[in-house]
């Protein structure tokens, strides 16, 4: 495993922003246009945001059941690196995301039972994320995948924190670990909490 890279999700606030550029993530996530979510953020503050964003880091649009050409644009606009789907989107939309941007697309999984990672390790995705549910911050049951090589890039989400980072990745070797409520302190980005996930993720690799 050449190590695992960690995404900050939910940035909302210009204060995010500088603190990830301080702390250095590999990804940072952005919720677009889902209001059902406080971390939810509109068109103008994401272009706003990632427009302050350090450019070694990679900006991930999270999108649910968006259209297309909405995703297309920011990706052609240079507006986020990656997009992220979570809502009831197709293979086909996958892929036409793919071919007009040839950026990559990452495409969320519930993991409730063993068949919905069938169905992830065959998503035509660049990235699958595997995840309990959306922003539950509950881990699913690694045991539905703990004893499966899985033979592409994955991101690991759902409940990660201090405490079970570690364990998460031994167990699981994921490409990539997302965090968001976990390091957060009543619903706000907290720099003290991302700081040490970041230094987790950071340490563990050096043991590969």
């Amino acid at each position: 495993m050449a190590g695992c890279q960690i995404k900050i999700c939910g940035l909302k606030r210009a204060a995010d922003i500088a603190m990830v550029n301080c702390y250095q993530p590999d990804l940072a996530g952005f919720i677009v246009d889902f209001p059902r979510s406080h971390r939810s953020i509109d068109e103008e503050q994401l272009r706003l945001l990632t427009s302050q964003l350090d450019s070694s880091i990679r900006s991930v649009g999270v999108f649910v059941d968006a259209p297309a050409e909405k995703i297309i644009q920011l990706l052609n606009d240079g507006v986020i690196d990656m997009a992220q789907l979570h809502g009831r989107e197709t293979d086909a939309d996958v892929r036409r995301i793919q071919q007009a941007t040839h950026r990559p697309v990452i495409r969320a999984y519930l993991i409730h039972e063993r068949q919905d990672l069938i169905a992830a390790l065959n998503s035509p995705a660049d990235l699958i994320l595997l995840d309990q549910g959306r922003g539950s911050g509950r881990p699913f049951d690694w045991q539905l995948v703990s004893d499966v090589a899985i033979k592409r890039p994955f991101i690991l989400a759902g409940g990660l924190n201090a405490n079970n980072l570690d364990q998460a990745i031994e167990t699981l070797r994921p490409n990539a670990v997302d965090l968001s409520s976990s390091v957060e302190t009543q619903g706000i980005k907290d720099p003290v909490k991302v700081k040490k996930a970041i230094a987790i993720v950071r340490r563990h690799n050096l043991n590969f």
